[in-house]
């Protein structure tokens, strides 16, 4: 009998098919009732995601507001506080955006920071360039400020050399016209001598030749 009881249940049973895997949609429609119970007339349909304002509440309905302005009653189960999945997940979507914008932006800032790291760094290699550049300069105008000093120098001895010389020939062409008037003196007293001898000269032989006439007379 047992036997018998189990056969039939077996085939009472439905033959189960390969069950194909679903998944149920968060996506709700929810009637709102002009009244509480499911006799009264729906007046609109609230869908999931859609606010709601709470006006009152009574054991297990909610009346509310929707945005576009009607009112009406639903089942409270269906009102949260908490924003649904979807909500969250397209806030969470725009954080991830706005994370990669300043994500973008720090690289951004990063790549200019680079590039004004590599700008600074080419700039003190120039300076640096340019330093050991001016510190040439400085030893080659230390070199030139040198030989200028010593140049200067020589042109001032060479300067005092000259006036030197210059009195030197001065005092010689001072002393070599005094021996020309000497010389000039000398033989101007010379010719003078000269003339004189040859006139006392001349005397004398006048007088002796008087002298003998005056003797040769007598």
């Amino acid at each position: 009998m047992v036997t018998r009881l189990l056969c039939f249940i077996i085939l009472l049973l439905p033959v189960s098919a390969p069950a194909e895997v679903m998944y149920l949609t968060d996506v709700l429609e929810v009637p709102v009732r002009s009244g509480k119970g499911l006799e009264y007339e729906i007046v609109a349909i609230a869908k999931s995601n859609e606010e709601a304002k709470i006006i009152s509440t009574d054991g297990e309905y909610a009346k509310i507001r929707l945005a576009h302005g009607i009112e009406g009653w639903v089942l409270s189960r269906y009102l949260t506080l908490e924003p649904p999945k979807s909500v969250a997940i397209a806030t969470l979507n725009d954080e991830i955006e706005s994370l990669k914008g300043k994500n973008k932006q720090i690289e951004d800032n990063l790549r200019a920071l680079v590039e004004e790291k590599n700008a600074l760094d080419n700039a003190n290699k120039t300076r640096e360039l340019q330093a050991q550049g001016l510190v040439k300069e400085y030893a080659a105008l230390k070199d030139s400020c040198a030989d200028y000093v010593k140049l200067q120098e020589d042109h001032e001895r060479l300067k005092k050399d000259c006036i030197t010389h210059q009195r030197e020939v001065s005092r010689l062409t001072l002393d070599n016209q005094a021996l020309r008037e000497k010389a000039k003196l000398f033989w101007f007293i010379a010719g003078s001598s000269a003339v004189l001898a040859g006139f006392v000269i001349g005397m004398l032989l006048q007088g002796l030749r008087t002298r003998r006439k005056r003797e040769l007379s007598f």
